[in-house]
């Protein structure tokens, strides 16, 4: 899945005073599309057809004039376009009828990034969504023709935000996923940006979502698991520049804005270790399924991550002071495609066929960090452990984590690592009470 999402469309270069007013006024305009055959030729053709056409006149009561038959129509709202300038909604209503205002038909979203507005359009297929980016190229004699319009989700983006915010939420996709469309179900809920933003305890929150090119099949990036990481410090660190939002951080002067004791993490389904060969085999025959095919170079950086992630787990565990966190893993298998292994001194290559298979992507034991089991969610995948269709389900174990790490974090009850001979106390003190 590249940076491009499928649906959502992000705006940005927009003039620092713009107002949501006006920022919805220019939805309207880009959601709507000019109506079919109505140039200036079809309008003319209608006008002098409507003309030559003798106008039918009505028998009148005795004593009345007689009244053509468009004079006994009902009068006609006045408006500022003629026939030729009506529009119609870019759906059409095609197939709900209730749906007939645009804002049924879109989410949007207007923010403040870096002090400038920014704002994000989704649209409910992804004809639509390019059919009003190449209107809007198209447009360039438009107030808003400087505006930028474009599905490139790169970096951060702000969501929600509130004038006096308490907390930072950013959503990381992983491998192959999308800073959007790996958080929308199928019915267009983009839970971060629809459902987080009513929930009573985190309605004070501002929340973002965080996209990086984790395309497996772009040869062209460079850019590692550890790049990737640094740039999302980097991002977050110049987000969060308000004096009520900052959490200075002297460790590093690249993020003086992050703290670690301030700071919680939610791992969905997150492959730490990969214990087992059959964790990452089944990891990379999702992923080659849902992007259609995987590069060697990433083959052989998830092998080397697999022995890797041992020291690395090592390394967050062992934190001064460590982050909360909360582990979960889907309780579904997953139905992909199957695989054929080929083994090659210089790589390895996985190749679709046409077998449906229902593999266990992320093993619980693999999405496990530290001594806490990961809780294991019922009726989710995968894919579905990220999206949610509904406030209920799911997203209430999800939002209940986060709850938590929010208490945790703002009482002060942040995980302190324990040192070789606190280690070696505990163990003896577990073994003198087996013994009695």
């Amino acid at each position: 899945m590249p940076l491009q999402s499928k649906r959502t469309v992000r705006v940005h270069e927009i003039p620092a005073k713009t107002t949501k007013d006006q920022y919805d006024d220019f939805v309207n305009q880009l959601c709507t599309k000019p109506k079919k055959g109505s140039g200036f030729r079809s309008a003319l053709a209608s006008h002098f057809k409507s003309k030559s056409k003798p106008k039918p006149t009505l028998p009148s009561l005795k004593g009345e004039p007689e009244v053509s038959a468009e004079s006994k129509e009902e009068p006609k709202t006045p408006s500022t376009n003629n026939e030729a300038e009506q529009a119609v909604p870019l759906l059409d209503n095609r197939d709900n009828v209730h749906r007939l205002t645009t804002k049924g038909w879109i989410e949007t979203t207007f923010c403040l990034q870096h002090g400038q507005p920014v704002g994000t359009i989704s649209f409910e297929n992804e004809v639509l969504k390019n059919e009003a980016m190449e209107r809007h190229e198209k447009d360039k004699n438009s107030c808003w023709n400087s505006w930028t319009v474009e599905d490139n989700f790169k970096g951060v983006t702000i969501l929600h935000e509130v004038s006096d915010a308490k907390v930072d939420i950013c959503a990381v996709h992983g491998l192959g996923g999308n800073a959007i469309d790996t958080w929308t179900a199928n019915s267009g809920r983009m839970w971060f940006r629809d459902f987080l933003p009513e929930h009573e305890n985190l309605k004070s929150s501002r929340i973002m979502t965080f996209g990086y090119d984790s395309d497996l099949t772009d040869r062209s990036t460079v850019m590692e698991l550890e790049n990737w990481a640094e740039t999302l410090l980097r991002s977050l660190n110049e987000v969060r520049t308000g004096e009520k939002a900052m959490a200075r951080l002297h460790l590093s002067p690249n993020c003086q804005n992050i703290k670690l004791s301030q700071c919680g993490i939610v791992f969905l389904a997150t492959p730490h270790s990969g214990s087992t060969k059959a964790d990452w085999s089944n990891f990379l025959v999702a992923t080659a399924h849902a992007i259609g095919g995987v590069r060697p170079e990433t083959v052989k950086t998830l092998q080397s991550f697999n022995t890797a992630s041992v020291w690395d787990t090592a390394a967050f565990l062992n934190l001064s002071p460590c982050p909360p966190f909360r582990c979960f893993a889907e309780g579904l298998r997953m139905r992909v495609k199957g695989t054929n292994q080929h083994v090659r001194p210089e790589a390895l290559f996985y190749t679709i066929s046409t077998s449906n298979l229902l593999l266990k992507i992320v093993t619980q034991a693999s999405a496990t960090l530290g001594k806490d089991q990961a809780f294991m969610i019922m009726d989710v995948d995968h894919s579905s452990i990220c999206k949610f269709r509904s406030r209920l389900g799911a997203f209430v174990t999800i939002t209940m984590a986060l709850r938590e790490l929010l208490s945790e974090v703002t009482s002060g009850g942040v995980q302190q690592p324990r040192t070789q001979q606190e280690r070696h106390v505990s163990t003896q003190a577990k073994r003198e009470t087996a013994k009695s």
